[in-house]
């Protein structure tokens, strides 16, 4: 999403986490081609491995399995968060890998400071979990 909307010409700034693999080395060296994606925000987890996420699918492009590894996005935690890059925004971004009370930290937040937030939940599962949690009444899009 953040490539795509840099892409389109508007500025985004990236605020996530990678592994110190080459995975991780990878997504950085990309970022830094796309003259309007901020990616200081990506921090480096040293002895972690990036998210990965592979999908099998059918003959008619179905989904009949899947794995992954999200587990990194546990570094990204409410004090992680910089008020200010929320302030500044546009539009804040956040997906279902997120830990749902960060997700809740980062929806209060911008809805506080009334700035719109778009949600992309990833599966069922997550986008449950984040009902659950409260998330989706601070959420002002989503899609399926």
């Amino acid at each position: 999403i953040a490539e795509t909307i840099a892409r389109l010409g508007h500025p985004v700034h990236l605020h996530s986490v990678v592994g110190d693999d080459e995975a991780g080395k990878s997504i950085r060296a990309h970022c830094d081609t796309l003259s309007l994606l901020d990616s200081s925000g990506i921090r480096v987890i040293n002895g972690v491995t990036s998210a990965q996420y592979l999908s099998l699918q059918n003959d008619e492009g179905d989904m009949v399995a899947a794995i992954a590894d999200m587990a990194i996005f546990s570094y990204l935690t409410p004090e992680s968060v910089r008020e200010h890059v929320i302030a500044n925004a546009a539009i804040v971004v956040v997906d279902g890998n997120l830990p749902t009370f960060t997700l809740r930290h980062i929806t209060q937040l911008a809805n506080k400071l009334g700035v719109p937030v778009f949600f992309e939940p990833t599966s069922v599962p997550k986008a449950v979990a984040a009902a659950e949690e409260g998330v989706l009444s601070y959420v002002t899009f989503t899609c399926p």
